[in-house]
């Protein structure tokens, strides 16, 4: 398998982002923001969604650039380093081209990084190995404090 090199500038090209990075999992201790150039990078193992034959990962970069703050939720990097399985990138543009792109992760955290223009690239930097099962979404539509939330796709464990 080639490793993917994807630049994201848009709304559009966060959400193609985010559909690669989903159920990548990240430690809280592999991410960190950079003065110089301002920007905030991370390391994880993203699920490949793309590999058809058996279940895969590969460790993956992302960076997200033109940094000019970032706030964090439900993350304590001060003790061990926390296992976050990545759900979704968005971007929200403010006043264009800055905004906020977010990182939604399970169990409620959150990384918010406010950029002065969304520039944003992910790249495999490894090659994938084989895992025993893909990611599931369990409907969360069947839990009352959920009642109006769509649910995301079930992915079958081959």
């Amino acid at each position: 398998m080639t490793g993917l090199k994807l630049y994201g500038r848009d709304k559009d090209d966060v959400a193609i982002i985010s559909s690669y990075m989903q159920d990548a999992l990240l430690r809280s201790s592999d991410m960190t923001r950079l003065a110089s150039p301002p920007r905030f990078v991370a390391m994880g193992s993203r699920f490949c969604w793309e590999a058809t034959d058996k279940p895969q990962r590969v460790r993956t970069a992302l960076q997200i650039g033109n940094v000019s703050a970032m706030r964090t939720k439900h993350i304590e990097r001060a003790k061990s380093p926390q296992i976050l399985s990545l759900l979704s990138l968005n971007f929200d543009e403010t006043d264009a081209p800055a905004g906020t792109l977010t990182l939604i992760f399970a169990g409620g955290a959150e990384i918010s990084v406010c950029v002065e223009a969304c520039e944003i690239i992910m790249e495999d930097v490894s090659e994938a190995w084989n895992v025993r099962s893909r990611p599931e979404h369990k409907d969360v539509r069947s839990r009352p404090e959920h009642k109006d939330v769509r649910s995301r796709p079930k992915h079958k464990t081959e």
